[in-house]
C-alpha cells in the first residue's frame, strides 16, 4: 500500500498546485492588495480586510471537489479494472486515495493561510496574531468533516452524475428535514448545514485576533432574558447539535465507507447506483419533503411532482414508467401532504 499512496500523491502533485493556486486567488491575493494603512490606528476594520470567510468558502468547496477528482477512479471502467488488479486490496485503495486527497485538502488550504498570516503580520499591528493558530487548528476537524462525508456520498454512486446529485442531497439533508420541522420548533435550517461548522469556526474564533478573546459557548444564556435572547440561545444550541451531529455521521461514513469497500465490484461500475444512500432513499426522502413544504399550493407540488418524474429517468435511465412507480409517487405526495398538515 505504501508504494502504491507515494505513486498517487506524485500523480496528483499537479493537482494540488492547482488547488494552492486557487486557495492563494481566494485568500492570499485579497489580502496583498488590501489597504491596512487606517489598521493600525482603529482595529475595527479587521473584518472587512481579514478575508477569512474567502479561505472558509475556499475550503468547502475543496472539501466538494477533492473527493469527486480522488475517487473518480471508480467511474471509470478502465482504470477501475486496472486498480482492482493490482495486489492491493480494495480497501487499501480506497484508504490510499481518501488520504491523499485530505492531504491535498490540507496542504493547499495550509499554503495559503499561513501566507496570508505573513502577510498580516507584516502589515497590521495591535492584533492578537496567537488566534490564527488557533483558527487553523480549529478548522481541520469541520474540514475532514465536510470531506469524509463528501467522499462517503460519491462513492456510495457508480457513475460521476450520480455520485455528484448524491454527494448534494446527502450534505443538505439534515437541513431539508429541519425545515419540514420548522413549524414544530423554532429552529433555524441553516445551523444544520455542513458548511455551519466550518462557518462557526471562523466567524467566533476571528473576533479573537481583534479582542484577544471570544464569547464563552452559549454565552447567550447568561444574558437577559427577552424574545431576542431567546432566539440566540436556541441557535447556539441548535449549532452545537448540529456539530456533533455532523462529527457522529462523518466518523460513521469514514468507518462505513472503508468497511465497506471491500464489496466493491468493479462491474458496478457505469450501472445504476441502487445503493441505499443514492436514490432509492433520496427519491422518497426529498420527495415527502418538498411536498410538506409546499402545503397546500397546487403549483409548488406540480413542481416537485415533475422535478421527480426528471430525478427518476436519470435514475433508471428510461422513460418508461409502469404503475407501481405511480402508485408509489401517489404515497410520496400524500405523505408529504399529511406531514405538511400536522
Amino acid at each position: 500500500m505504501k508504494k502504491y499512496f507515494i505513486y498517487q500523491l506524485k500523480k496528483n502533485l499537479l493537482t494540488l498546485a492547482c488547488f494552492t493556486l486557487f486557495c492563494i486567488v481566494m485568500y492570499v491575493i485579497p489580502i496583498a492588495v488590501h489597504d491596512y494603512s487606517r489598521w493600525n490606528d482603529d482595529t475595527c476594520y479587521y473584518m472587512d480586510g481579514s478575508y477569512l470567510s474567502n479561505i472558509a468558502i475556499a475550503l468547502g468547496i475543496m472539501c466538494i471537489l477533492i473527493p469527486i477528482l480522488v475517487f473518480s477512479y471508480k467511474m471509470n471502467k478502465r482504470s477501475i479494472d486496472m486498480n482492482f488488479s493490482l495486489p492491493v486490496s480494495r480497501t487499501k485503495i480506497f484508504v490510499a486515495h481518501f488520504l491523499v486527497g485530505l492531504i491535498m485538502m490540507y496542504v493547499a488550504y495550509s499554503v495559503a493561510y499561513w501566507l496570508g498570516f505573513v502577510i498580516i503580520a507584516i502589515k497590521v499591528k495591535k492584533l492578537f496574531l496567537i488566534w490564527y493558530l488557533y483558527i487553523y487548528l480549529a478548522s481541520l476537524i469541520p474540514a475532514f468533516i465536510f470531506y469524509s462525508i463528501a467522499a462517503f456520498a460519491f462513492t456510495r454512486a457508480n457513475t460521476i452524475i450520480d455520485g455528484i446529485i448524491t454527494i448534494v442531497c446527502i450534505l443538505l439533508l439534515p437541513a431539508l428535514i429541519t425545515c419540514v420541522l420548522y413549524n414544530w420548533a423554532s429552529v433555524n435550517p441553516g445551523t444544520f448545514l455542513p458548511f455551519a461548522p466550518l462557518y462557526d469556526v471562523f466567524n467566533k474564533l476571528g473576533n479573537g485576533i481583534i479582542n484577544g478573546n471570544v464569547e464563552p459557548l452559549f454565552a447567550s444564556f447568561q444574558k437577559p432574558y427577552d424574545m431576542h435572547i431567546r432566539f440566540e440561545c436556541i441557535t447556539e444550541v441548535c449549532m452545537f447539535v448540529g456539530e456533533i451531529l455532523w462529527l457522529l455521521l462523518s466518523i460513521g461514513a469514514t468507518i462505513g465507507a472503508i468497511m465497506t469497500e471491500r464489496n466493491c465490484k468493479a462491474e458496478n461500475c457505469g450501472q445504476r447506483s441502487e445503493s441505499i444512500f443514492c436514490y432509492k432513499s433520496i427519491i422518497p426522502i426529498y420527495t415527502i419533503s418538498f411536498v410538506a413544504l409546499a402545503g397546500n399550493s397546487i403549483v409548488p407540488i406540480l413542481a416537485v411532482i415533475f422535478a421527480e418524474f426528471v430525478v427518476s429517468i436519470i435514475y433508471k435511465r428510461t422513460i418508461k414508467i409502469g404503475w407501481k412507480y405511480f402508485a408509489l409517487l401517489l404515497v410520496y405526495v400524500i405523505g408529504g401532504i399529511l406531514l405538511g398538515a400536522i
